[in-house]
C-alpha cells in the first residue's frame, strides 16, 4: 500500500482568535491517493489523519467503516466524472496538472495496481502549530490486518511581500479562508481567497430584496492594486449577471468567445509582484478595467470598478494570492492586509460570534 498526496502542497493555516492570546489553526487535506501495491486483493477498513508537534500527536481523526465508504465513493466519482468531462476542475481542486491522474476505484475493496481517493479533509486545532501530517491506513490482505503510514511535514507559510485590501472604506466583510470548510477551502487554487462585500450600518449588505445590482453597495466601488508589480492579465468585455442568486450556466459558446478563465471568473486582472507572488481579482465591472498587460502598477492604484461577472450570484470582489500566473494549477497562498483595523463589534457580537464570524473590517 502506497499513499501520495495528490494536491500540490498542505499549507497550514494560523488566524488569531477574538479571545486574547489565543490562536486557530486549520489545515485542509485536499486529496489523498491510495495505491494497492500488491499482488494480492485487500480491504481498506480504517484510514487516520494525526498532526503532531515535534514527538506528540496533538490531534487525530479517523475515517471508519460507513465513513470511509462514503468519502471514498464521493471522491473517487468525483474525480473519475472531471477526468472524463473537464480536467479543468481536478486542477482547480488540485492545482496541478489533470494530464497524469487516472481512473480509479470507488469502493473499499482494490484489486492489484487500482487506486482510490478521499479529499477535502478538515482538521482544526487550538494554540498549536502542528510540525507534520501522518496518515496511517488500516488494510486486510486476505486474512491478515496490515498498516502503513505516511508523514508529510508542515511549514507555516510567511508573506514575502506588503498587500493592503484591495478596496476601501467601511465595512468590508471578509469572506474567506477563517469561515472553515467555505467553498473557497475546498479547492487548493483558491483555499485562502476572500469574497468582499460592503456593509452598511445596519449589517445590510443592499437595499430591499437586492435584486438588481445596483441595489449592492459595493456595486462599482473602485478596485486597487494590493501591491507593486506587473499586470499579466487584464481580461474585460463581459457584461454583467443580471439575474441575481444563480450561477450562469458556463456553455461552449461562452468559453468559446471568453476562453475557460474569463469565462469561469469574469472580467478579471492578475498581477505579478516581487518574490513570485501573484494577485488574482476576479468578477470586475464590465469595460471598468483601466489597465493592460505590461502595465506597472503601483500599491493603491486604482484597477477596476468591483462587478459581478462570470461565475458570481451577486456583486462582490474575488481575491486570492497564488504561487503562479496560472490560476488552474497555482497555489491559493494565506495573506494578510496592512491597511485594515477590525470593524467596532459589541461585546455581545464578540462573545456570540468568537472567531467562527467573518470578519468585518475598516480600511486606514
Amino acid at each position: 500500500m502506497k499513499i501520495k498526496l495528490l494536491s500540490k502542497s498542505l499549507i497550514p493555516f494560523k488566524y488569531s482568535t477574538a479571545l486574547p492570546n489565543c490562536f486557530t489553526v486549520e489545515l485542509m487535506v485536499h486529496a489523498l491517493e491510495f495505491h494497492n501495491s500488491s499482488n494480492s486483493d485487500i480491504k481498506i477498513k480504517e484510514i487516520s489523519l494525526t498532526l503532531v508537534r515535534g514527538k506528540n500527536r496533538v490531534h487525530t481523526q479517523y475515517l471508519t467503516q460507513g465513513i470511509l465508504k462514503e468519502e471514498i465513493r464521493k471522491f473517487s466519482t468525483q474525480i473519475n466524472k472531471s477526468i472524463k468531462h473537464f480536467p479543468p476542475s481536478v486542477e482547480i481542486w488540485l492545482s496541478r496538472s489533470a494530464k497524469t491522474l487516472n481512473p480509479v476505484m470507488t469502493t473499499t475493496s482494490l484489486r492489484p495496481s487500482s487506486r482510490v481517493v478521499i479529499g477535502n479533509q478538515f482538521l482544526s486545532l487550538r494554540n498549536i502549530m502542528p510540525t507534520k501530517l501522518v496518515v496511517e491506513v488500516l488494510y486486510a490482505e486476505g486474512s491478515k490486518n496490515k498498516t502503513v503510514s505516511r508523514s508529510f511535514p508542515l511549514r507555516e507559510r510567511s508573506l514575502k511581500n506588503s498587500y493592503c485590501l484591495p478596496l476601501r472604506g467601511t465595512a468590508w466583510g471578509l469572506l474567506g479562508p477563517t469561515a472553515g470548510t467555505s467553498h473557497h477551502r475546498q479547492a487548493a487554487s483558491q483555499e485562502f481567497g476572500y469574497d468582499f462585500l460592503l456593509f452598511d450600518e445596519k449589517g445590510k449588505i443592499c437595499k430591499g430584496k437586492g435584486l438588481k445590482n445596483e441595489d449592492y453597495f459595493c456595486f462599482k466601488k473602485p478596485i486597487l492594486a494590493p501591491a507593486d508589480g506587473i499586470v499579466l492579465v487584464a481580461s474585460d468585455g463581459m457584461e454583467e449577471n443580471q439575474k441575481l442568486g444563480d450561477v450562469p450556466p458556463l456553455s461552449k459558446d461562452k468559453i468559446s468567445k471568453f476562453g475557460l478563465l474569463h469565462a469561469l471568473a469574469g472580467n478579471i486582472i492578475i498581477i505579478k509582484h516581487k518574490n513570485n507572488e501573484y494577485s488574482f481579482l476576479a468578477h470586475c465591472a464590465y469595460n471598468s478595467i483601466k489597465v493592460k498587460i505590461g502595465d506597472k502598477v503601483k500599491k493603491g492604484q486604482r484597477l477596476a470598478l468591483l462587478g459581478n461577472t462570470g461565475n458570481s450570484t451577486a456583486p462582490h470582489l474575488h481575491y486570492h494570492l497564488m504561487d503562479g500566473p496560472d490560476f488552474l494549477v497555482s497555489r491559493s497562498l494565506p495573506i494578510t492586509f496592512d491597511n485594515i483595523k477590525p470593524y467596532p463589534w459589541s461585546e455581545e457580537e464578540v462573545f456570540q460570534f468568537w472567531d467562527v464570524r467573518d470578519p468585518m473590517v475598516t480600511t486606514n
